[in-house]
């Protein structure tokens, strides 16, 4: 039997973390995950139609390897749209950047207040901040360590010809999503 994570009562809330524009001072103890060149951090989403619950929606997601949240709309009385999102990669296709995530493991902390359920809500990859004028993509690599809210980074030249470069973190956070339940493959407990 699969362990529900997913538990569905009207008392559930939804608490955003805060975001800070101030970084640890330097030099920062960082894992050494391996970058990609010409990529940029993306979450690749997967939809499934005529879906009847959100825990069948989330059963669904507990059978795919590379599922790290989901999501369910209920569309009507019968049925709903189940949506799969992958954990973040790193995709090509992106000339003149290099980027890589902060833990090499690749797990998303999005769960962190005992909930495993958030209602009316979606996963997204949103942007968190952007150095200028960074000299490489380790520097950027050392950034994004040193910024709480970073999970994954993009280091892009300004012009194919420039020395230095702009830093883009980004991180996983939750927007408006009507009619929803979304939550994680894996809970934290703390």
């Amino acid at each position: 039997e699969i362990e529900r994570c997913n538990i569905e009562e009207p008392t559930l809330t939804y608490q955003r973390a805060k975001v800070t524009k101030k970084t640890k001072s330097f030099p920062v103890q960082i894992e050494d995950c391996p970058m990609q060149e010409n990529s940029a951090p993306k979450l690749n989403i997967k939809t499934f139609n005529r879906v009847k619950s959100s825990q069948d929606c989330e059963t669904m997601c507990r059978k795919k390897s590379e599922c790290a949240f989901f999501e369910w709309q209920k569309i009507d009385g019968r049925n709903g749209r189940c949506i799969i999102f992958e954990q973040l990669i790193l995709v090509s296709g992106h000339m003149n950047s290099i980027s890589g995530m902060k833990r090499c493991s690749n797990v998303q902390e999005l769960f962190k207040n005992f909930t495993c359920t958030v209602i009316d809500m979606k996963p997204v990859l949103r942007y968190v901040i952007t150095w200028r004028n960074i000299p490489s993509a380790l520097d950027c690599k050392q950034r994004c360590h040193g910024e709480n809210n970073c999970q994954s980074w993009e280091w892009r030249k300004v012009k194919s010809d420039s020395r230095t470069g702009n830093c883009h973190s980004y991180t996983m956070d939750f927007r408006k999503s009507a009619n929803s339940i979304s939550g994680p493959i894996k809970c934290l407990d703390q």
